[in-house]
């Protein structure tokens, strides 16, 4: 008899809903039976997952863009929302608010929330939500350096002038000296051009023309 059931099941095991699967059963003589349904829901237990594309930058960088997208059976685009933390720890107890759209670039380009990590939030139709942390605190540097007070000086060993210390030399390959704030790029020029650069450490700086200069 088994052989002779016809079973009508339109269940779709990716597709979130309520499905009704019918069993209809004529026997050899051709008696119809009553048929028989039964409702089969389909629900997701699995929270969405987070891909990141472009992370939160080590830095300083003066705008850092970050792409993450969201994917699951039955998103709920409404739930997408970030925040920020101070520590590396990302869950329900944090306060989000901002709304992101799964795939599509978010910029930072102020120093507002330096320091602080990207909280994100995703939840679907059925109630799982899931939390992501970026890898790395924001760290955007928009701040001018502070102009330099005070000029640069040809070096002792470099200064062929009255004194080592006038600033007059027949070196055509100087060295140059001042002070500068750490972590700066300090670059030389040369009659308007870029020459030469080197990033300030211990407070100070020393370039070197590339190239020995016209007399």
């Amino acid at each position: 008899m088994s052989s002779n059931i016809v079973i009508v099941n339109p269940v779709d095991p990716n597709t979130v809903g309520s499905y009704s699967v019918a069993y209809d059963v004529t026997d050899t003589a051709g008696n119809v039976a009553t048929q028989v349904t039964r409702t089969v829901n389909v629900v997701d237990t699995t929270a969405p997952i987070f891909t990141i594309h472009d992370d939160v930058l080590v830095g300083p960088t003066q705008s850092d863009t970050v792409n993450i997208s969201v994917s699951d059976l039955d998103l709920s685009p409404g739930t997408f929302e970030y925040g920020f933390s101070s520590d590396t720890v990302c869950n329900a107890s944090d306060t989000f608010g901002t709304a992101f759209t799964s795939g599509i670039d978010i910029t930072f380009n102020t120093e507002t929330h330096n320091g602080d990590y990207l909280c994100f939030k995703a939840g679907d139709i059925t109630g799982n939500t899931t939390y992501q942390i970026s890898a790395n605190p924001l760290n955007i540097d928009i701040t001018p350096p502070v102009t330099p007070t005070n000029s640069p000086d040809i070096s002792a060993a470099t200064d062929s002038g009255n004194s080592n210390s006038d600033n007059e030399t027949n070196d055509t390959t100087p060295d140059v000296s001042g002070t500068c704030t750490d972590g700066e790029t300090v670059t030389l020029y040369i009659d308007g051009a870029s020459d030469n650069s080197t990033v300030c450490s211990g407070g100070v700086y020393t370039l070197t023309p590339s190239s020995p200069l016209s007399e």
